[in-house]
């Protein structure tokens, strides 16, 4: 698709045709093995909030941003899907934006870790393997 054309000539343009292999799929169906590090900005602005976005996010494709009715529809995927894919000692990093609070209320009991940022920001979730794991099979 689109996206994937933008990033083979980002790839491209610096370089990096031996360090990084471009893959396209729809989360984790196409995506062979096991990794130390998954991580992930997927959309997660809730369909209400779509039209009270600043007008830069028109140049967004929708389906960039949407997270369906609470920002959660892609992060629920991968919570779902991720303990298959990272390694023991793995890392999943999620950005979950402003859909913050509705993760909070769902995950209670996951034992995430929020991480912090020197020039501010925050919305970004750590769980290692082990934290997933235990969690889907509690």
């Amino acid at each position: 698709g689109e996206a994937l054309s933008v990033a083979r000539a980002n790839v491209e343009q610096y370089g990096l045709e031996t360090r990084i292999r471009l893959i396209e799929s729809d989360l984790f169906p196409a995506v062979p093995g096991r990794y130390r590090l998954i991580l992930s900005n997927p959309p997660y602005v809730p369909h209400a909030r779509l039209a009270e976005l600043p007008a830069e996010y028109g140049h967004e494709p929708v389906s960039a941003l949407e997270g369906g009715p609470t920002g959660l529809d892609i992060i629920d995927r991968i919570l779902a899907a991720a303990a298959d894919h990272l390694l023991a000692d793995g890392v999943l990093i999620v950005e979950v934006g402003e859909a913050q609070e509705a993760f909070m209320a769902s995950y209670s009991a996951l034992p995430v870790t929020w991480l912090e940022f020197e020039r501010g920001g925050g919305g970004v979730l750590m769980l290692t393997a082990a934290e997933l794991t235990g969690y889907l099979s509690g």
